[in-house]
């Protein structure tokens, strides 16, 4: 039996082509997996950079967080108002809150990040009118979340409150009819925190 002139050169091509392309969907997946807990920005610029440690991205430039070392600045993040889910905005705390401590305006001084996750979607409490649509608000159940702003180390153990800010969002996304639910509020969040602060 004889082979066709020509065969085996065009064999190992293919056969090289496939292997190239195998070598670089596994380079590919181990860039990914590698990359996604590798810090996004060196340091941060603004209260909104530190929403990195909620995806799970530390912030190598942050200030060092000492435990027990005096207090310790904190920026929060409530959880995603619509059912699209997500990281909501940063929380604006109260005018009677230490602002050196939570949600300082320096923000090279915030050792601390909080993130909210909602984890139950609660009983209806309440509607949010928006342009066309009118959706049910849900008086949702959130875990409040620390971490080590440097390092993207968790602090503590994760707190459960029911989320008793039921106003309505500015704005939401969803797919068929909209929902929307609770997040904490500011002062949840502080007493949540205090501890943590050092306050």
């Amino acid at each position: 039996m004889t082979r066709p002139a020509g065969s085996r050169p065009a064999a190992l091509i293919v056969g090289i082509v496939q292997l190239s392309v195998l070598l670089a969907l596994a380079g590919g997946a181990v860039w990914f997996f590698t990359s996604l807990d590798n810090p996004k920005r060196q340091v941060a610029t603004t209260i909104s950079d530190f929403r990195d440690l909620c995806a799970g991205r530390p912030i190598p430039g942050a200030a060092a967080y000492v435990p027990g070392s005096g207090t310790h600045p904190v920026a929060a993040f409530g959880s995603s108002q619509d059912e699209m889910g997500g990281i909501g905005n940063p929380v604006t705390f109260d005018s009677g809150a230490d602002r050196a401590v939570y949600g300082p305006s320096d923000v090279s001084t915030v050792q601390l990040v909080a993130c909210a996750e909602r984890v139950e979607d609660g009983p209806v409490d309440g509607s949010c009118a928006f342009q066309g649509a009118t959706a049910p608000l849900h008086r949702a159940t959130v875990e409040i979340t620390v971490y080590e702003a440097r390092t993207g180390e968790q602090v503590g153990e994760p707190a459960t409150v029911v989320a008793g800010d039921t106003r309505c969002p500015f704005i939401i996304s969803y797919k068929g009819s909209p929902v929307v639910y609770t997040t904490p509020t500011p002062g949840q969040f502080q007493a949540v925190l205090a501890p943590l602060a050092g306050v």
